[in-house]
């Protein structure tokens, strides 16, 4: 006799474990840029530039007007940022997860504690790289990278004035391998002289566009140089100079390059790697689980002058 299946629905194995989370990215960009700490709310870059001149020294005497020393500031702001949750475990009573609550009908936790943690923190994280380059300033975000170089006016290297006759784009970028070595170019002969000698001089771009760009010099036979060393690590170093191209999550999608010494970057905060620090928590007096974080972010450029950046559009 057959089994009459008809009033069954077919069945699904919902409490399959360990759960999988979601890939995210961390703030890389931060880790490569320079750090002040102890910032509470605005703090001071505080900038030294001196000019020498030569006199004749075939005199006797002191002639003390050959030197000038200038001081000027540029203020960091960091925004005191936080990330509250809450949570009700008496919401997962009517689902699978049911069966990884604590006995009782008060839960005071929720489960998968730690997976959820790790992937709050990376959350985190990952917000915090959009925001050192994208962030308007606005919601509690802190002004980006963009917006600053904007704001200072650097100098952008996507005119004719620096060979291009018509601006280049994302899709000519990706379409015409030719471009990629012509744009490293570009930034290597038209970044301020005064800071090419340094070893931390590095362009930042998104993910994507140094996609586009390491594909362009494999097409136009780059391969077997030295160009893409380290480039498994969104990372490569113009032959023949010490300037390197950084691909950043943070700049995804944006398609613009910036270009400067990253001891000029700064990333300023109260104390280093706050916002990985957290508290979960039964709140007794609510009947619910909170996530608890807070932390303090900003970031500035000491001298814009010795910048540059590269804007292009999508098409």
């Amino acid at each position: 006799m057959s089994f009459n299946l008809a009033g069954l629905s077919t069945y699904t194995n919902q409490q399959t474990l360990p759960l999988i989370t979601k890939s995210l990215f961390n703030a890389r960009t931060i880790s490569l840029i320079n750090k002040q700490v102890g910032v509470k709310y605005v703090s001071a870059l505080n900038l030294l530039d001196t000019t020498t001149a030569f006199t004749y020294g075939n005199t006797c005497g002191f002639n003390g007007s050959g030197n000038t020393t200038d001081f000027t500031q540029r203020n960091l702001t960091a925004v005191h940022t936080k990330v509250h949750e809450a949570m009700c475990p008496k919401a997962l009573e009517a689902y699978w997860m049911q069966t990884q609550l604590t006995a009782g009908s008060r839960p005071t936790t929720i489960p998968f504690e730690q997976v959820y943690a790790e992937q709050k923190v990376a959350s985190i994280q990952k917000a915090l790289e959009t925001a050192v380059w994208q962030g308007d300033g606005t919601g509690g975000s802190i002004t980006g990278f963009a917006s600053i170089f904007a704001a200072a006016s650097v100098v952008d290297l996507n005119d004719a004035a620096y060979g291009w006759a018509s601006d280049l784009t994302f899709a000519t970028l990706q379409s015409t391998p030719a471009n990629a070595i012509k744009l490293l170019n570009t930034f290597e002969t038209y970044l301020p002289a005064d800071i090419k000698g340094y070893d931390d001089v590095a362009i930042f771009c998104g993910v994507d566009v140094f996609t586009a760009i390491k594909q362009g010099l494999v097409a136009e036979n780059y391969f077997n140089i030295s160009y893409l060393n380290g480039v498994e690590n969104f990372e490569l170093t113009l032959p023949g100079s010490n300037i390197k191209l950084y691909g950043v999550n943070g700049l995804n999608g944006t398609y613009d390059l910036y270009a400067g010494r990253t001891a000029h970057m700064v990333f300023g905060t109260d104390l280093l790697n706050e916002e990985e620090r957290f508290e979960i928590f039964y709140a007794k007096e609510a009947d619910e689980v909170r996530f608890v974080t807070e932390f303090k972010a900003g970031v500035q450029i000491a001298f814009p002058d010795q910048t540059r950046r590269f804007m292009m559009a999508a098409s």
